[in-house]
């Protein structure tokens, strides 16, 4: 597992990046030799067609081990990957000059075979860890939840019992042991542990593992002087203004960039429906102080005229512009403002009405952390988890920003930036 400015990346995916990128640029040069114009500039084609196609295949999930090693999903998604990147590259050849013209979809077409020859020939279990698990109660459940919801698989578990886990992991060619306990509950012996280490034995705690391997931090394996005493939750004031700088530089391109579709949109809005163009809510943010966030209106006007509920599937109360402005997420727009006034950051948790926030801090442990750091136009939870409508959701939804706020960095805003793009083109988990 890598860390790259505090943010946890996938061994297994880079790997599979780095040698993609690799062949995919020898075979986009082969391909481009074959064409019209052997001469030229081959390099710059060959990376061009390198880096297209492997952001495709990323917004395609392709990256995803569980996915690239499922026969039926990968070749659907990589014929989706290889139509998008021909699509977009069609009216680009267009313009290219005439001996340029002729070669690049041999470059592509070479880039394209040695990528799906690449997948085809992976040998894909043995980039998925086998995960010995040890512990009890609650957590252990958490932890099981989890391992099965990511790359690795679980090859055995061990409840209160203190075996010989060198012996056991040796025998099952476990490559980690997991340890997971309730709070309060006493884990493994001080021996048992220096065993494994000292035999080479990778042994991790369930916090630690998940945030790594998930990147999130589940409310049910948080040990409180773990979280404490656990690397994150510092920043340089660098750290800060890069940050912030991020919000502006970033926000401030995109409110002139939409400016000119706001007229359009608040027009739709007011033939569609009575009432307001925007939609003005008091929300949390940072340090618990109330704000009030702009978005344009997308429901009936007496939407909550029985109290504040949220937004379910399929809502009723929403307009017919109202369904596409959410699908699309151009409702948010109005909160750039927000972010050039310093009330939000583009990328953090997303700030919840006080009326929700009261309960939610009831009820969810370490609910209050998220109050750390400034509300964000989009953040780790939003790309990592489906629009949330219970206690549950916003629970899952927490692990993601503790996540954030524990490892907050420019590098991390700009991966989340990037992540969100792919969301809102991809139109997933609106509401």
């Amino acid at each position: 597992m890598a860390r790259i400015a505090g943010h946890y990346v996938p061994a297994t995916g880079m790997m599979l990046f780095a040698a993609e990128a690799a062949v995919v640029a020898v075979a986009a040069r082969a391909g481009w030799a074959m064409g019209a114009a052997p001469h030229g500039p081959m390099l710059v084609v060959a990376v061009t067609c390198a880096v297209a196609l492997q952001v495709a295949f990323y917004w395609a999930d392709l990256y995803d081990v569980r996915i690239a090693a499922d026969d039926s999903r990968r070749g659907q998604r990589l014929l989706f990957a290889l139509g998008a990147t021909f699509a977009l590259a069609a009216p680009i050849t267009l313009i290219a000059p005439p001996g340029v013209r002729a070669s690049v979809p041999f470059a592509l077409a070479g880039a394209a075979v040695g990528a799906a020859a690449l997948r085809a020939v992976a040998p894909w279990e043995p980039l998925r860890r086998r995960v010995l698990a040890v512990g009890s109660g609650k957590a252990l459940e958490a932890l099981l939840s989890e391992v099965a919801a990511g790359d690795d698989h679980v090859v055995a578990v061990e409840r209160d019992r203190y075996v010989d886990l060198v012996a056991r992991a040796r025998e099952l060619g476990a490559q980690v042991i997991v340890t997971a306990f309730d709070e309060g509950r006493s884990g493994l012996p001080a021996d048992t542990l220096l065993a494994c280490r000292f035999a080479g034995v990778q042994i991790v705690e369930a916090m630690t593992y998940v945030q790594q391997t998930q990147r999130k931090v589940p409310v049910e394996l948080i040990r409180p002087d773990a979280l404490v005493y656990d690397d994150g939750f510092t920043s340089s004031r660098l750290g800060k203004g890069g940050h912030r700088l991020i919000s502006l530089l970033i926000g401030g391109a995109l409110a002139l960039l939409f400016a000119p579709f706001a007229l359009l949109i608040a027009v739709a809005i007011r033939l569609d429906s009575k009432g307001p163009v925007f939609y003005k809510q008091t929300r949390v943010g940072r340090g618990g102080k109330p704000f009030t966030m702009w978005k344009f209106r997308t429901m009936v006007t007496d939407a909550e005229r029985s109290g504040a509920v949220w937004a379910q599937a399929k809502d009723p109360r929403v307009t017919r512009v109202g369904q596409f402005l959410r699908r699309s997420r151009l409702d948010e727009v109005p909160q750039l403002v927000n972010v050039l006034l310093g009330h939000m950051d583009l990328v953090g948790p997303r700030p919840e009405r006080p009326e929700f926030t009261a309960v939610l801090a009831r009820a969810i442990p370490f609910y209050d952390v998220r109050a750390l750091v400034r509300p964000g136009l989009t953040g780790w939870a939003q790309i990592g988890y489906p629009y949330g409508a219970s206690i549950e959701d916003a629970k899952h939804k927490l692990a993601y920003d503790i996540y954030y706020v524990k490892n907050a960095s420019p590098m991390l805003d700009l991966i989340v930036l990037f992540h969100t793009a792919k969301v809102v083109v991809m139109g997933r988990g609106a509401r």
